[in-house]
């Protein structure tokens, strides 16, 4: 397999900025996998919290304690995002969509410097 498509499938199904590690491109790796990672802790320290506070909720009994009054709360309380939570997931998707054209394209380069010039007789 080309290390421009092996580049561009590990950015798009592991994680984002895998395909530079491949390529040994750590800055770039830094580049995207970082707000990435970053991005992914604040939604899941956003999902805790949610999660807490409906847990809180039951024990109090404000909410019943069934199914469809719990995901009820649960689906009011995702309706409300936050903008930093759509500035995270926003970051996430760019991170991921944008490492995949990149990392083709830097090892399409890297295959061309390493492809054998052409000799003229």
């Amino acid at each position: 397999m080309k290390l421009s498509v092996k580049a561009a499938l590990f950015s798009g199904l592991v994680y984002p900025g895998a395909g530079f590690f491949l390529m040994k491109r750590y800055w770039l790796v830094l580049l995207f996998a970082l707000p990435a990672t970053l991005a992914v802790g604040y939604i899941m320290y956003y999902v805790m919290d949610v999660a807490q506070v409906i847990a809180e909720r039951i024990v109090n009994g404000q909410i019943p304690a069934d199914m469809f009054s719990i995901r009820s709360a649960i689906n009011k309380a995702l309706a409300a995002d936050s903008p930093l939570l759509t500035t995270a997931k926003i970051a996430f998707v760019i991170s991921w969509l944008g490492s995949v054209p990149v990392s083709y394209w830097l090892g399409a380069q890297t295959e061309k410097a390493a492809a054998p010039a052409p000799t003229s007789r």
